[in-house]
């Protein structure tokens, strides 16, 4: 009996009393309606968004930067480069000074011709305006000389007549024996002497004439010697080259080039225009396929992440690669082909102005763009 009551005593200790209210069964149901408005209002808001929000959808790829505007500066002249006023890596303006050659020595040489040619032509002007005078005076002697012959060749027949009466002058005077008549002597001796002086007169006017050649051998020296200073000057303004348009400057080791000796059209520098980059990318053989050329990418480069300087830099692609890469990336990368991507930089000028060439990059490559349903409805047909 004890025990009995016991037990009923335990069992009423150890049960929750029943509390039964008015407000149970309302408080439940309120919980189960907000519960369904919730779970309705995120399908529906899943809905809303999945119907109206785009979202792309990328490949992956990885890559490198490279100049895309590169170009060759080469040596406008023959010479020796006396300094390099730009550094390896370093970005230029359009007229900048780039690479100054050795100009002592050329400047000398434009010395010494300038000098020559006012010698020649004060050594024209003297033979251009003594020649008329020269000339003139040798044809005055010449007249004189003319007119000697012609008195002694008349000494000659009056003499003739003198001392050989009824004889003719002129026959006389051809068939004349010198030494056979001491008078007759001096008139031949007149006359000899006479055409000997006409003789070196004449002469003397052909030596002349000739002096008008010299006149045009001088002339031919003072064109060629305004050539060869044309020439000078043109050599001193080209041994300082100045950028032809703003870019930076690829070429390394430029310490060993000052003191070289180059020859004309010899290459100097490769450099790239500062705004003009493209990445390239490796694109895995089971994505290539899927691109096309235009595709949009964006594209984040490492060096620029860890500046703290991160933003999504896009392109378009320009090229894909018909065949795959020789280069072999990594023991798992077969099949890997080139992407060529031209690079929109016009937002972020000042940013790219510490791109270098080979920063790694990653890229997304945006194959297409759409609503999530179309994607997913896309994806499932696919797996279908």
């Amino acid at each position: 009996m004890l025990s009995e009551q016991n037990q009923d005593r335990n069992k009423n200790i150890y049960e929750l009393p029943n509390i039964k209210t008015k407000y149970s069964s309302s408080i439940v149901s309120k919980v189960i309606t907000i519960t369904f408005g919730i779970i309705i209002f995120l399908i529906l808001a899943a809905l809303l968004i999945i119907t109206t929000v785009k979202i792309d959808v990328t490949i992956d790829a990885g890559g490198y930067l490279e100049p895309s505007g590169l170009a060759y500066i080469h040596s406008p002249l023959s010479g020796e480069i006396k300094n390099i006023f730009v550094k390896s890596g370093s970005n230029f303006l359009k007229g900048d000074l780039l690479v100054q050659f050795d100009s002592v020595k050329v400047a000398d040489q434009l010395e010494k011709s300038v000098d020559d040619l006012a010698k020649k032509r004060i050594e024209y002007e003297i033979k251009e305006k003594s020649l008329p005078i020269e000339l003139d005076q040798i044809e005055l002697n010449r007249k004189k000389a003319e007119a000697q012959l012609l008195k002694a060749k008349a000494n000659l027949r009056q003499k003739a007549n003198d001392y050989f009466p009824g004889t003719q002058a002129d026959s006389l005077i051809k068939n004349y024996k010198q030494g056979t008549h001491i008078t007759m002597d001096y008139a031949v001796a007149e006359i000899i002497s006479a055409e000997a002086e006409l003789d070196n007169y004449r002469s003397k006017e052909q030596s002349t004439r000739l002096k008008e050649l010299e006149l045009q051998s001088v002339r031919l020296e003072m064109k060629q010697l305004e050539k060869l200073i044309e020439r000078q000057k043109e050599y001193l303004t080209k041994t300082k080259f100045f950028a032809p348009f703003d870019g930076k400057l690829l070429t390394e080791n430029l310490g060993n080039m000052i003191g070289a000796i180059v020859s004309e059209g010899s290459s100097l520098f490769e450099i790239s225009e500062t705004n003009n980059w493209k990445s390239v990318l490796n694109v895995s053989e089971k994505d290539v396929y899927e691109l096309s050329i235009g595709d949009s990418v964006k594209i984040e480069v490492k060096a620029m992440k860890l500046a703290d300087e991160f933003f999504l830099i896009p392109g378009k692609i320009t090229n894909i690669a018909a065949e795959p890469s020789k280069e072999k990336i990594s023991q798992f990368a077969n099949g890997l082909y080139r992407v060529d991507v031209a690079v929109n930089i016009h937002d972020y000028e000042k940013s790219f102005s510490k791109l270098r060439r080979g920063f790694t990059i990653e890229a997304k490559i945006i194959k297409d763009s759409d609503k999530i349903i179309n994607v997913l409805i896309k994806n499932i047909r696919k797996w279908l």
